[in-house]
């Protein structure tokens, strides 16, 4: 264990394709004293969520996780999710570019702001919703960074999103 490295980038390596390495290098990443993991790129899509969700329920040390373009659904969101709900140390989680609509966005929203009400397809009710969970944000044990796509958002807050804004 080397613990000058901080930092680990496996990215676009295939890991969604090679199992058998997906499933060495969670536990090894569990041993270690790396601080950040980008693991973009690489197709893991359920399988992987799945080890991935176990791993971050564990506690580990980690701080930061990349998880963009893994090809995860609503489904593998909700399990990360949930496995948060047991972490106190992961303070940054990028799944920028999933494949994960409202119902994932919804469970990462009420990780982070367990009091507020489930969206819904209502756009006075999701604005409502989503601006009176910020007290709840402010005192849960992460800090939020939530990034959504604008095709996610634009259905939901219509002309009060352009495409302008988006970024």
């Amino acid at each position: 264990r080397h613990s000058n490295i901080k930092s680990l980038i496996l990215h676009q390596v295939g890991l969604g394709r090679k199992r058998a390495l997906m499933t060495a290098i969670i536990p090894a990443i569990q041993n270690s004293n790396l601080e950040a993991v980008f693991l973009g790129q690489n197709q893991i899509g359920s399988e992987g969520a799945a080890i991935i969700s176990d791993f971050l329920a564990s506690n580990p040390t980690l701080k930061t996780l990349h998880l963009d373009n893994n090809l995860l659904n609503d489904d593998d969101v909700i399990s990360i999710a949930k496995a948060l709900r047991e972490n106190t140390n992961l303070e940054e989680m990028n799944l920028h570019q999933n494949e994960y609509g409202l119902i994932g966005a919804d469970a990462l929203l009420t990780l982070v702001a367990p009091f507020r009400e489930p969206l819904t397809e209502d756009e006075s009710n999701v604005i409502f919703n989503c601006s009176r969970g910020l007290n709840a944000i402010h005192d849960s044990n992460h800090i939020c960074h939530l990034k959504f796509e604008y095709n996610l958002l634009a259905p939901l807050f219509g002309e009060l999103l352009t495409e302008d804004e988006s970024n």
